[in-house]
């Protein structure tokens, strides 16, 4: 996330930062952001940025990114939002996930895959492309 937080910023981006106020003085902003939000939790944070994104673009992580996406991604299914969320499949990492999903739709968990906004792409490059045609 540091090295992404630092290309926003020297191209010129804004970059807002949504931090559980328990972490306030752990010193995770390697970067100083254009505006730090503290939050009560880590639910407070979720909620917050999904109120703010107009998209997502989710790179390989861990439990915290699941968590944070598969969130999303229910809130799609569900309909309460319409958000388009790309996931960069470095060295395809989400090709289990992207299984996982044909799996679960085909045993009838989801309402629509093919309408679910979740986008898969192999580099940043092609998530750039993306968004400038798509949104």
């Amino acid at each position: 996330m540091g090295a992404l937080a630092n290309g926003v910023l020297k191209n010129n981006g804004k970059l807002i930062s949504f931090i559980p106020s328990s972490l306030k003085n752990n010193n995770f902003l390697s970067t100083k952001p254009f505006k730090t939000i503290y939050t009560k939790d880590f639910v407070e944070r979720k909620k917050l940025m999904i109120k703010k994104a107009t998209i997502f673009i989710v790179l390989p992580g861990g439990f915290g990114t699941l968590d944070e996406l598969f969130e999303v991604i229910s809130l799609n299914q569900l309909r309460v939002i319409n958000r388009k969320i790309i996931l960069i499949d470095v060295d395809n990492f989400w090709n289990p996930l992207q299984k996982l999903l044909k799996v679960i739709n085909k045993e009838g968990f989801l309402y629509n895959l093919e309408n679910s906004n979740i986008i898969f792409k192999k580099s940043v490059n092609k998530t750039i492309k993306f968004i400038e045609q798509n949104i």
